[in-house]
This record gives structure tokens, C-alpha cells and sequence, in this order.
């Protein structure tokens, strides 16, 4: 058996919110496509507001902006990972009409030097 492989091309978008010259937030929208549906999808990585700036709505409004962006772009779904103890982000995601599809496997590589 062979398993042929070709390369995929992914793009998308980082974005941060600054206060006093710091980035206090952050988030990525990686824009990707698969071989079932016409449209693309996005994934959203490293979400993270400083602690010290924490419950003045900075995720939401990353998110807020991320979704514009999904949807301008035609993505037909957004997906997300999150800890499974992460209660706080879960009841953000939830309150904005995300909900939850399944288990998040992973797989941690060494990576050679």
C-alpha cells in the first residue's frame, strides 16, 4: 500500500487587542478546506486575554471581529478546541451559540532537533 500526500495551502489571521502599548489579547482564524464541502472552514488557536485584563470583554470582542472576518469570507463553520476544565471559555463560547460536538483528541510530538 502507498499513501500519496500533496501539499495543502492554509491562510488566515492573527488577531490582538492592544492596551498601553502591550498586546493583552489574542486569537488566530486559520482558514482551511477539505474535500467535502465546497466552502471553506475555520479554526480558531490561542485564544488568551492577560490575566490583569480578564472580564472587560476583550474575547469578546476578538470574537466578535473573528466571526465578522469567517463570515465574510464564506466559511461555512468555525471550530474550536478548549480544556475540558475551562469553564469560564466554555460559558463564553456556549452564550454566543457555539456548542460542543464531540471529544478533542491530541497527540503530542517530539519534535527532532
Amino acid at each position: 500500500m502507498t499513501v500519496s500526500k500533496s501539499p495543502l495551502n492554509a491562510g488566515g489571521f492573527r488577531f490582538a487587542i492592544e492596551r498601553d502599548g502591550k498586546e493583552v489579547a489574542r486569537a488566530r482564524l486559520y482558514i482551511l478546506k477539505n474535500d467535502i464541502h465546497e466552502e471553506h472552514f475555520g479554526y480558531v488557536e490561542d485564544v488568551h486575554v492577560d490575566e490583569a485584563y480578564r472580564g472587560q470583554g476583550l474575547s469578546s470582542d476578538l470574537l466578535d471581529e473573528l466571526e465578522k472576518v469567517a463570515k465574510r469570507f464564506g466559511l461555512y463553520k468555525i471550530v474550536l478546541h478548549t480544556e475540558s476544565v475551562n469553564f469560564v471559555a466554555q460559558s463564553l463560547y456556549t452564550k454566543r451559540g457555539w456548542y460542543v460536538v464531540g471529544p478533542t483528541l491530541r497527540l503530542d510530538l517530539e519534535v527532532a532537533a
